[in-house]
């Protein structure tokens, strides 16, 4: 037979009737059963999702039979489609008929070094569990996984009238629906080629936290964006923003602007004016030539007319300018 019902999910997990044991049994006339094989196997059964109240309990027959340290089963828990965890280290703790023992990790059981049911209960026992704070209000799946090693076989586990006690609610299909496409300008006065959009999807269901990319809220630039909204159950959907740019441009020119002349450019000029006198004082050198104050005056500004003279004249020996002779005339 195959699993418990169709809403659970199973690998090797079967229907067994429980009218042939000996011992009292809780209910009539079947319960989930694995056997426990000389193999190394990995065996799990997945309940239905619900969304567990704050306080609320989990409580189910258990009969076990299995090779004492070496094979086990535990109970796993994943919190709004997490990872499975072990229930007491997601937080949760048993009220009556916890683990009962570690699973030896010399023969590659998968559980190896964790705490499980080992050995044998002797007959059905009641197995109470609270659920881990940080389940209440969230999308809930327990799991039973029973590992076994390499060596000796033995009956199997039982597991019969699961029930959860405060469920806020349990068994609804996650549906999501996105909002419509969005379509928003960026006004005036806008600074950047863009703008912020908020929205928010709606669900039904067993469906636990909706995250958006891009995030609501986000910067969306000019022009068309999709944006994916997906739940922790798994179902998505999407939907686009697109940006219009219709904010006036505008244009600010600056101050007006006043500028100084730079001294090096005068610096430069009467570097030229030196060199162009020294050019005309060489030539009236060679040519024993007076030059008059004017040219003088042209050539070299105020602060450097230290001459009263009305010509110049420049001597020369051997070809080399010596000296100069001024002349005044009163």
């Amino acid at each position: 037979m195959g699993c418990y019902q169709r809403f659970w999910s199973c690998t090797s997990w079967v229907t067994r009737d429980n009218t042939s044991l000996l011992t009292p049994v809780p209910s009539l006339p079947n319960s989930l059963f694995i056997d426990n094989p000389a193999v190394v196997s990995d065996k799990q059964i997945v309940t239905p999702s619900f969304t567990p109240g704050a306080g609320a309990r989990v409580s189910f027959a258990n009969n076990y039979s299995l090779e004492s340290g070496f094979d086990g089963g535990v109970l796993e828990i994943s919190i709004n489609g997490g990872a499975y965890t072990d229930i007491v280290t997601a937080g949760g703790s048993f009220v009556a008929g916890g683990y009962t023992g570690s699973i030896s990790a010399s023969f590659a059981n998968p559980l190896a070094n964790r705490q499980a049911w080992t050995g044998t209960s002797g007959s059905f026992i009641t197995t109470t569990v609270n659920m881990p704070p940080a389940s209440a209000g969230q999308p809930c799946q327990l799991k039973f996984r029973m590992g076994s090693d390499n060596s000796v076989s033995a009956t199997g586990w039982r597991v019969d009238n699961f029930s959860v006690s405060a469920p806020a609610c349990c068994g609804a299909a996650c549906t999501i629906t996105c909002p419509a496409n969005i379509t928003v300008n960026t006004g005036p006065g806008a600074t950047g080629c863009g703008a912020n959009v908020s929205f928010a999807a709606t669900t039904s269901g067993l469906c636990g936290a909706i995250t958006y990319s891009p995030a609501s809220g986000s910067f969306f630039p000019k022009g068309t964006t999709t944006v994916t909204a997906t739940t922790a159950a798994g179902p998505s959907c999407t939907f686009t923003v697109t940006v219009v740019d219709n904010t006036v441009p505008t244009i600010v020119c600056p101050a007006n602007i006043s500028a100084k002349t730079h001294r090096v450019f005068a610096v430069h000029q009467l570097h030229m004016r030196f060199q162009l006198l020294m050019i005309i004082v060489l030539l009236a050198a060679a040519f024993q030539q007076r030059l008059h104050k004017t040219v003088l005056t042209r050539l070299l500004p105020d602060p450097f007319l230290v001459m009263q003279a009305d010509y110049i004249q420049i001597i020369v020996i051997g070809g080399i300018p010596a000296g100069i002779v001024r002349t005044v005339y009163s």
